[in-house]
């Protein structure tokens, strides 16, 4: 049987383009904005692990990290695709690693597929599912 674990994510997290708007201005910004944001994120997981009774969940071997960004269509258009993505699935994976999830984001422990969708219900949310690769 393949083990998996699920979580969604309310609201947008910085896409690199925040991340680099932030380094400009302070040179401790960009970190700060890292840190503050992984931590919000490993908060949501072991909560999420908790409630389904999985908290110490690892995934040793190879993992598929499935993530779906659902961004709210009338805010704003400037969010690409590569920025929305890149910066998210940075936060995402380093929370997973930091949490004992899964042991590294390297290529030989996971492989990532992410996608982007237009949300037009205005409720922008994102949706992360690690299953084990047998």
């Amino acid at each position: 049987m393949t083990r998996t674990a699920c979580f969604r994510i309310e609201g947008r997290l910085p896409c690199m383009n925040d991340i680099i708007n932030v380094a400009r201005t302070n040179r401790y910004g960009s970190a700060k904005l890292k840190k503050d944001t992984q931590e919000q994120l490993e908060w949501v997981m072991k909560a999420t692990l908790a409630k389904d009774n999985r908290l110490g969940m690892q995934f040793p071997g190879h993992v598929v990290v499935e993530v779906q960004f659902f961004e709210d269509y009338g805010r704003n258009h400037r969010r690409d695709d590569d920025n929305v993505i890149g910066g998210g699935c940075k936060f995402i994976l380093d929370a997973m690693q930091e949490i004992g999830l899964i042991k590294n984001d390297s290529l030989k422990y996971c492989h990532l597929k992410a996608e982007r969708f237009t949300d037009f219900d205005g409720n922008p949310h994102i949706l992360v599912k690690v299953t084990e690769d047998r």
